[in-house]
Order: structure tokens, then sequence, then C-alpha cells
């Protein structure tokens, strides 16, 4: 009502957002009055409680902790300014305990000092300055560290060829969990670290050294890594050449003109060997009256 003396000049009537209790979707309107010539006001946007957060789980699991995450909510009720609680029950408690001091601002949150092999729950909620959301909460928890069995991955991969006399690592990277026996073998009899042999690992990666290689030292070498829940394998074969002897060398031969000529020898390797032909020093091409063949 205005009162006697009042004026629309120096009025101004502002809408009051009433809520219905009995019926929250729906909002009542009524109209108040400020009298502008004695108090300023100022006209702000209303500001909401948040919607829940989203997509709220937990990403990783460890032997005394659980890394949860989540999304912000669809609805920020008006304001940017959003806070988190996250909180925690084991199953045989009554009461939720907090998890950190005040609010937190990232959608993650490391919750630790869990008892393995107790199951949890977690939860949480959306916080601004017009209030807080309901709660998101996972489902029962056991806190347990997960296993992971080996994985092996290679260097190189396939068959090595290496020179008699020269040194080689066979290397591999693992993965899995913790403690891992890794034990190596050559044509199915285990080795250790010693003689020609020395076996290193640093953090996860693991190699067979062997030294001054002999012909003898040829053969299909594995690598086997197990824990508590797998093995991973993985073999290579390893050839060893020696500096190439003629086992069989050129003979003094005579044939007469126009007729065919034929020279022979023979090498005692027939890996990575390349034979070069020469006449009077000069390199002899393939042409079609000289034909080179393996061993001749």
């Amino acid at each position: 009502m205005m009162q006697s003396g009042q004026t629309m000049e120096n009025m101004l009537l502002l809408p009051r957002t009433v809520v219905d209790k009995h019926r929250p979707q729906f909002l009542s309107m009524s109209w108040i009055h400020q009298d502008l010539s004695k108090t300023p006001v100022l006209a702000v946007d209303p500001i909401e409680k948040p919607g829940e957060p989203t997509d709220f789980h937990i990403s990783e699991i460890g032997k005394t902790f659980c890394f949860l995450k989540w999304k912000k909510p669809d609805y920020d009720g008006g304001s940017r300014n959003l806070g988190y609680h996250v909180e925690k029950k084991p199953k045989e408690a009554e009461e939720w305990e907090r998890l950190h001091k005040g609010a937190i601002k990232e959608t993650h949150f490391m919750a630790d000092r869990c008892i393995e092999n107790q199951i949890y729950q977690f939860r949480v909620q959306t916080k601004n300055e017009g209030g807080e959301s309901n709660w998101v909460t996972t489902a029962e928890t056991l806190v347990k560290e997960l296993l992971v069995e080996p994985e092996i991955k290679i260097k190189l991969d396939g068959t090595l060829v290496v020179k008699a006399g020269d040194s080689i690592p066979i290397e591999c990277t693992l993965t899995g969990s913790s403690p891992m026996d890794v034990v190596w073998h050559k044509d199915n009899i285990a080795v250790s670290s010693e003689g020609i042999y020395v076996i290193k690992c640093e953090r996860n990666k693991y190699s067979l050294h062997i030294k001054s290689l002999e012909l003898t030292d040829a053969g299909v070498f594995l690598c086997k890594a197990s824990n508590s829940v797998g093995t991973a394998t993985f073999t290579t074969e390893l050839k060893v050449i020696n500096k190439p002897n003629f086992v069989k060398t050129i003979e003094p031969v005579s044939a007469a003109i126009n007729d065919l000529l034929r020279l022979e020898s023979q090498v005692d390797e027939d890996t990575g060997v390349t034979v070069t032909w020469t006449r009077d020093g000069k390199k002899v091409h393939q042409t079609p009256d000289l034909c080179q063949e393996n061993g001749s």
C-alpha cells in the first residue's frame, strides 16, 4: 500500500520469489515495494543450489587408497564459484567422515589412509553460495591392491647375428606387479650372472649381456618373468658367425679357346658372407660370358 505523500517516482516495485515447499518445481510471485527516497536498492540475480556432480567413479584402487574422479554439475545454480565435499565410510560404520578441510576446487581426490581388505563407500557433493547439492555415492568397494600379470616388451626382435669375439646385450622391458621373478635360459637351461654372462636390472629394464662370443654360444635364449598372478616369456635366436675361411680353393685349370671355363671355391660360412671375384686385381662383373654361382 502507498502511504500518504509517496509518489510512483520515488517508489520501486521488486519481485520476491517464494518457493512452494509442497510443490518445489513451482514458484509463487508476490511484490514488495521499496522507498527509493530512503534506502538504495541493489538488484541481483538469485543464486540457487547447484546440481550434483556427474560421472563420479573410482579410477584407481591401491593397497591403501582410492583415487576418485568426477565432472562438474550440469547446473551451477547461477554461480561459477563451485566447491566440493568428499567423504568416506567403512562398511560397518554409521557416520560419514569428511576427508578434507573446507571445500576443494578440483574434480578429483586421493582418498588415502584406507585399510587394506576393508570395504568402503565414498560420496561427493557440490556447493556454492546458494547451498549444497545432494550427495552422489559410489557402490561398496573393496580396497585392495590390484595385481597385474607381467608383460614383456623387447628391444630387438627376431634373429640376432653377431660376429665371434663381439659382445651383445639381449634387452627387454617388464611391467607388472612386484615382486617379479626373472630368469634367463639358453636352450632351455637357466643361466646365471657368471662367466660370459652378466645379468642386469635397472628399474623395469632387464638385460642379459654376453661377452666375447664364440661359435658355441649360439642358441635360443629365453627370458621368463613371473609374479603371483601370471607369467610372460620371450625368445630370440642368437647366431654367431666367424671370419669366413675357404674350405675349397681355386685349382689351376686349362681350357681351349671358346670353351667354358669353370672355377670353383667354397667357404665355411653362409650367413652374411659376400663373395667377390677379381681378375688381375679388378672386380669381375657378371656378363653373358661370365656367370657367377653361389660357391663357384
